[in-house]
């Protein structure tokens, strides 16, 4: 395209004149303005954008928005356009240049690029979650615009993979003996945006039940036990026996246990109380004591014996499962030490005069 012509304007002569004249001039054609903004781009929503527009045939620019978003320097080709709240929410604004004219032209020209907004990662790491002592937990995370994700923990436990959105995770020693642990999942970013985001959750342990069956004991082989069962961490509980004796109410920490033929016989029995689980816990947990049966005392005074009417005898009862005893007449003799199972009695008038007389070694 020609960027000029001539124009040439003849002057026809008069008669009688024959000679025409001529002139020309030279016009100049100056090219309209063009303004480029740019391609379209795609930022993260929380950085600005570097403008890098171009202009040909204008030296002079300017920059709007058709958002709410500022530029640094409007007036600049390489300026800052910093998003406003109205373009975020909307996830797009058009930013237009526009080339002023140089005279002689007059017309502007605009040219616009659409500006895109990628969405931040989010990591949801689920709620906070109680769990048994004894157990682990298979984790529920979510990640949103986030195409990559992981697992840490604050605490010693370990997960069988920290990159799975349900990793299962095992409880360190230092986890159950605080009580607790923090789980975080952080989702990584998609490119343009590079801000990672983190989200945390507590797990909490709960205690396995804990039974006391109380101290072994000891009790007569004629007699019964009250227990004295006590638990923790449980609401409920059952005693059962390892003999043949039975209990009047085993759900009762009190229960009276009455012993069978064959405890007896054993001279013991373990005793068992088994407390119940509080949700999440489900295992039961057990606790022995030792019931041991004492014999009943035996007294043995002796075979009858005949002595001369003018005599003492020298007893000589035995005790067995006892370590006291006590001699006694139905007479009205003496001895001469009644605790002593070798005591000598000496009979009394009353004796002689019945001809006998009945002792008793208890």
């Amino acid at each position: 395209i020609d960027d000029s012509v001539i124009l040439i304007l003849q002057a026809n002569p008069n008669f009688p004149c024959t000679d025409s004249r001529a002139d020309s001039m030279v016009v100049y054609f100056d090219p309209l303005p063009i303004a480029d903004a740019g391609i379209d781009e795609v930022i993260c929503v929380n950085q600005v954008l570097t403008t890098s527009g171009f202009l040909t045939n204008s030296v002079s620019s300017l920059w709007t928005t058709e958002g709410d978003g500022n530029f640094d320097s409007p007036t600049e080709l390489v300026t800052t356009y910093n998003p406003g709240v109205t373009d975020l929410a909307n996830g797009s604004v058009e930013l237009v240049l526009t080339a002023l004219a140089v005279l002689p032209c007059t017309d502007s020209n605009s040219d616009t690029l659409l500006l895109s907004f990628d969405p931040l990662p989010i990591a949801d790491a689920g709620i906070d979650s109680t769990i048994c002592v004894n157990g682990n937990i298979v984790l529920y995370g979510i990640r949103f615009n986030s195409n990559t994700s992981e697992w840490a923990t604050a605490g010693d436990g370990v997960f069988n993979d920290e990159f799975l959105l349900d990793a299962i995770y095992t409880p360190g020693v230092n986890d159950l003996a605080n009580g607790f642990v923090e789980l975080s999942l952080t989702a990584s970013a998609i490119n343009p945006c590079t801000t990672s985001n983190m989200d945390p959750m507590i797990l909490s342990f709960d205690p396995l039940p804990v039974p006391d069956a109380g101290a072994d004991t000891t009790i007569c082989v004629n007699g019964i036990l009250t227990m004295s069962g006590f638990r923790t961490f449980s609401n409920s509980s059952t005693w059962t026996t390892e003999g043949d004796g039975s209990f009047d109410d085993a759900a009762l920490l009190t229960a009276i246990y009455t012993p069978g033929i064959n405890d007896v016989t054993n001279g013991s029995v373990e005793l068992i109380l088994i407390a119940d689980p509080i949700y999440p816990c489900t295992d039961t947990q057990n606790d022995t004591m030792v019931l041991s049966f004492d014999p009943l005392p035996i007294a043995n005074a002796g075979g009858n014996q005949n002595i001369c009417l003018n005599t003492s005898i020298t007893l000589s009862g035995i005790i067995t499962n006892s370590f006291t005893s006590q001699w006694t007449t139905a007479g009205d003799g003496s001895f001469d030490d009644a605790s002593s199972t070798g005591a000598t009695y000496t009979p009394g008038v009353t004796d002689r005069a019945n001809g006998s007389v009945v002792l008793t070694l208890t």
